[in-house]
């Protein structure tokens, strides 16, 4: 007797005629693994897309930022110059650069009297700055900040963060408010409305360099933040020393952001395994339904399943007709799944302004990772299919 065959082209007409004989059962058994692919795919596009932008932000801001002390507590030893950020600024590759000093034991409140029902102002802290420290900090003002002017003649001005003019209950510029340093009034010129260096000093009033010196007794600044081009950190603060104290300069301390590039890899790689963690929960929820629709289907066809093994087809055979029926259906959900990924991807980079990322290697590979997942789910159904005996599923069907 000759063995019975199943040729691959009666395999594709079987999986085929089964397939559209079903319609909406192929439809929903192909949703769990578009949805599970559209997921993967799209998740791991916004999780590159997210990424280029962290880093682009991360190269404009915190690797772009150089700070200079002086060595040790005692700025009297080796102290900045009181023009050190026009010294900095002779440093090819700087673009702005600003004193910030601390200035201590001082009381900050919003009125010379004793009102007590008014909550004291607590908390806020002092600092002396040089007039170029908005453009340093990429600050956002509602006002204006003290110019060159106020600070060489030792003007009584003042610019509040957010937080500080709230607790001093200032709200506008408009006017001249005032606030009182040590019982000494200074006008409110500006008030600071966001921020994306130093957030501390949201809590903070900022007066001028001279000011701080005639009335505060500041004698020198504390600190020097110097903002440079993209790439530039590491050569400007290998010449700031020279510039700033070329008696000194190797005695200050000169802190340069870390390596962007290790930063910049680490965020990333932790944003991804994240999205990857859920794109696999809905992988494995797409496969689970792949499997539960294919069983269902082997439960509803027994009768059929019995009568192509009473005329000959082998056990084999229905393993490769279930599986192969699986594996098309994934495969056409990865397909779907990537299209849609893609198109999520691209939308939702756009609105947010992102740029859109998505390695071509997801694009390759999603659509047979769905065939994959579409093997992997069919398997107990495709064995349960082939342990069907004939006569009882002959007898199941009377």
């Amino acid at each position: 007797m000759t063995p019975s065959q199943l040729r691959p082209t009666d395999l594709a007409h079987e999986v085929w005629l089964d397939l559209r004989s079903r319609p909406g059962r192929t439809a929903l058994t192909t949703l769990g693994t578009l949805i599970g692919i559209a997921v993967l795919v799209s998740t791991l596009g916004l999780a590159a897309s997210l990424a280029a932008q962290i880093a682009a932000r991360f190269d404009a801001l915190t690797a772009t930022e150089v700070t200079v002390t002086p060595p040790g507590t005692d700025t009297s030893a080796i102290a900045l110059p009181i023009d050190a950020p026009q010294r900095a600024l002779r440093v090819n590759g700087t673009v702005a650069a600003a004193t910030l000093s601390e200035i201590k034991n001082t009381t900050i409140t919003g009125t010379p009297l004793k009102d007590p029902s008014v909550a004291a102002a607590s908390g806020l802290s002092l600092f002396a700055a040089s007039p170029d420290l908005g453009r340093v900090l990429y600050a956002s003002l509602s006002g204006q900040f003290f110019n060159p002017w106020h600070d060489t003649n030792a003007v009584p001005v003042a610019v509040l963060g957010s937080a500080a003019a709230e607790r001093l209950r200032v709200s506008s510029t408009a006017g001249q408010p005032v606030v009182f340093i040590n019982d000494q009034p200074v006008v409110v010129v500006g008030i600071i409305t966001s921020l994306a260096r130093r957030q501390s000093l949201s809590q903070a009033v900022i007066v001028p360099n001279g000011y701080a010196a005639a009335k505060l007794g500041l004698a020198s600044p504390h600190s020097l933040i110097v903002d440079t081009q993209v790439g530039a950190a590491e050569v400007v603060a290998s010449q700031l020393g020279l510039a700033l104290r070329p008696d000194y300069p190797n005695s200050l301390q000169i802190t340069v952001p870390p390596s962007p590039e290790l930063t910049r890899d680490q965020i990333a790689g932790d944003t991804q395994a994240l999205f990857i963690v859920l794109a696999a929960i809905s992988l494995v929820i797409g496969g689970i339904g792949i499997a539960n629709m294919t069983l269902v289907a082997v439960l509803e066809r027994v009768p059929e399943i019995g009568l192509r093994r009473a005329i000959g087809a082998r056990r084999r055979h229905i393993v490769a007709q279930f599986l192969t029926g699986s594996v098309v259906v994934g495969f056409l959900g990865g397909l779907a799944g990537t299209a849609i990924g893609l198109m999520v991807t691209v939308a939702v980079s756009l609105i947010q302004g992102w740029p859109p990322t998505l390695p071509y290697s997801v694009l390759l590979l999603a659509p047979p990772l769905g065939a994959l997942i579409g093997l992997l789910a069919g398997i107990y159904p495709a064995h349960r299919a082939s342990r069907v005996e004939p006569i009882e599923a002959l007898r199941a069907a009377q």
